[in-house]
């Protein structure tokens, strides 16, 4: 398909259920703001900062860039597939697809794991291993299923998502605030001796980090979607800079 007619045939893409800004906002928010990561950057202290500053310099704010670059000029659904497919052509698409989805399925996995834990833990249920690989094989077919629906149905499911996360990172700030003006004093020493970036073991913690600033490219896999994608990706983009910039 040429790319006029890759062009024309995006009114029709749109002809259903169409991403508006706020959409795509919530989209980000669920992508890339991470509260599962709260506790390795909590322990690798406050020169997890500069870290996140270096690896935002060299990673995410690069990344952001690519990413609005490619949606704008070629907005389709796909993403990294669409692109890629566009250049090399439809074997090395569907290489990086499926290295792709390789990686969403550790994912989705560990973050199974990590649910079935915490609500075992929350409510005092004993559950056996096998009972756990079966909540955990369960909450996966669960998520897929949700993933096939329409859009219309999903994109309220991620906005919902992402309206808890931004309610749980408040009740973060408001609590860390309380505890301060309560009289307690803080873990860690705000200063440049501490800030300052260091090896050892912060390359533990690193990954960590760098996990914490994957999910850019997402939105612009819906760009076909979005009611006016050469001005909503790079916007998506900016955004996406704001959201990962966040202490």
């Amino acid at each position: 398909m040429s790319e006029k007619q890759t062009h024309a045939a995006q009114p029709a893409a749109n002809a259903g259920y169409s991403l508006n800004r706020l959409d795509i906002i919530l989209g980000l928010v669920c992508a890339i703001f991470f509260i599962d990561t709260v506790a390795p950057i909590a322990a690798m202290g406050v020169t997890s900062i500069a870290w996140m500053v270096i690896i935002g310099v060299v990673f995410f704010f690069p990344g952001c860039l690519v990413v609005a670059e490619q949606g704008a000029a070629y907005p389709e659904n796909g993403g990294l597939y669409a692109w890629i497919k566009r250049a090399y052509g439809t074997l090395w698409g569907a290489r990086i697809a499926w290295m792709y989805w390789c990686g969403n399925a550790l994912w989705i996995s560990s973050a199974m794991t990590v649910i079935v834990n915490v609500f075992c833990q929350l409510f005092g249920v004993e559950i056996g291993l096998a009972g756990k690989a079966a909540l955990n094989i369960l909450l996966v077919w669960l998520i897929t299923g949700l993933a096939l629906r329409p859009m219309k149905n999903s994109t309220r499911i991620i906005n919902f998502a992402a309206s808890v996360k931004i309610l749980m990172a408040f009740g973060l700030i408001i609590s860390g605030s309380i505890w301060l003006a309560s009289g307690h004093a803080p873990a860690n020493t705000f200063d440049w001796q501490a800030i300052r970036p260091s090896y050892g073991q912060a390359m533990v913690f690193i990954p960590a980090l760098i996990y914490n600033f994957l999910g850019f490219e997402t939105m612009s896999a819906a760009a076909a979607s979005m009611r006016n994608p050469k001005k909503d990706v790079p916007i998506a983009s900016a955004e996406q800079r704001a959201i990962g910039d966040r202490p």
